[in-house]
């Protein structure tokens, strides 16, 4: 009976907060293979789950990647959600660099405290958060270049 199921991953904006805001990736840039990032991630770990049996059953996995922009190797942390018929949704509830996880955080539930936190968007307008935040950081960085000119055009001035 499970030999027929059939693996869909769902990207919950925690995962995504800890890709684009903690790692400072971006989900929608393209890999060398023409997919973006998350839909590298839905493909690579669906038919990753096709042919393993080792998390069919168990509520909480991590699996390796390989991000194919940059090459850093990540941890993706994984919970088994709804089941239909023959379809097993899994949802990606978390994201770190490789080296950033050890057992002892496992152990002691500081893992399983930051898969559980919620992001709180209730405050927030219903436009993409991130594109917002990002928007925020370049104007920030834009504004940073202008003071850093004009104090370079100052010291020319005065030298």
């Amino acid at each position: 009976m499970d030999d027929a199921l059939i693996f869909k991953v769902r990207i919950t904006e925690e995962a995504k907060f800890d890709f684009e805001e903690t790692l400072g990736g971006d989900m929608s840039a393209v890999t060398p293979f023409g997919t973006t990032i998350k839909n590298d991630i839905k493909q690579q770990v669906e038919e990753f789950m096709l042919w393993t049996n080792k998390y069919r059953h168990k509520p909480y996995f991590k699996v390796p990647y390989i991000n194919e922009i940059d090459g850093e190797r990540l941890l993706l942390f994984f919970r088994q959600k709804e089941r239909y018929a023959c379809m097993q949704i899994i949802e990606l509830v978390g994201i770190t660099y490789e080296n950033d996880w050890d057992e002892e955080l496992e152990e002691c539930g500081q893992v399983k405290v930051w898969l559980d936190s919620k992001i709180d968007l209730t405050d927030v307008p219903f436009d993409d958060w991130v594109e917002i935040e990002r928007e925020r950081k370049a104007e920030e960085e834009r504004q940073q270049k202008i003071d850093e000119e004009e104090r370079k055009d100052y010291e020319r001035r005065n030298a």
